[in-house]
């Protein structure tokens, strides 16, 4: 049975990744949670601004988003040319391209300490959206990597569904994966979630707009890789559940 207390109602899934990483990501989840509700509502399109650069000039490349690796698919790669990534997903993009990966599972951080301690590969091109935390071209060109940065894509930011707003004037709360402090940021300008709703974010910087707030449940994933987050929505959806089982029974 339903009740009018926002905390006893069904959560909804919301994903609002850019479209087709939010069709995969939706894919995992359905294995493993099959009855959950999701919805799909992007809060960034992404739009490649132009064609894959000449990297003849470059000892590597740097890859930090599974974006930027996709601009080169069907396209040429100069033999054993070595890249740097962050995450799973974006190394093995990377490798499926042509490229030699190296890659950190961590963040963007670690992968800059790792290409580092490297022996000098030459002038380096971190290929990018515009929109990225930090200045890798410049922390690694200030401790001796010579490295320049290439936007090769926007990220236009983009209003929730009508299904999506619908849901939030019925009150009904929403699990949360986040996975960049932009889209954390683009959400709350567009909404503030029911009461019994539950951030799962892929790191604290993702998490900050929301700390200011009581009424949510909060993950923030120990390594900031898509299996954490899977994990992690589909431990709160199951809690959910459980809440929704006890509100039926009173």
């Amino acid at each position: 049975m339903m009740t009018d207390n926002p905390h006893d109602q069904a959560a909804m899934i919301l994903l609002t990744r850019p479209q087709r990483g939010s069709e995969r990501f939706c894919a995992i989840l359905r294995k493993h949670i099959p009855k959950a509700k999701i919805l799909i509502s992007p809060l960034i399109d992404i739009e490649y601004i132009c064609s894959p650069p000449d990297l003849s000039d470059y000892g590597g490349v740097i890859f930090t988003s599974v974006h930027s690796v996709e601009l080169f698919k069907n396209h040429d790669v100069p033999k054993n040319m070595p890249c740097f990534s962050v995450g799973p997903r974006t190394a093995q993009t990377a490798s499926d391209a042509g490229f030699f990966v190296r890659t950190s599972d961590s963040d963007a951080v670690a992968m800059m300490k790792m290409i580092l301690s490297y022996p000098n590969f030459g002038k380096l091109l971190h290929i990018r959206g515009e929109h990225s935390r930090g200045d890798v071209a410049q922390y690694l060109s200030k401790n001796g990597c010579p490295c320049e940065g290439l936007v090769v894509y926007t990220q236009t930011a983009k209003s929730l569904s009508t299904h999506v707003m619908e849901a939030v004037l019925g009150g009904v709360p929403f699990i949360l994966p986040l996975f960049s402090p932009r889209t954390a940021t683009l959400l709350l300008e567009q909404i503030t979630p029911a009461p019994g709703s539950h951030i799962v974010a892929m790191s604290k910087s993702v998490a900050a707009p929301f700390y200011k707030f009581d009424q949510f449940g909060m993950t923030v994933v120990d390594f900031p890789r898509s299996d954490e987050m899977l994990t992690a929505v589909c431990i709160a959806y199951k809690a959910t559940q459980r809440l929704e089982t006890r509100a039926d029974d009173d």
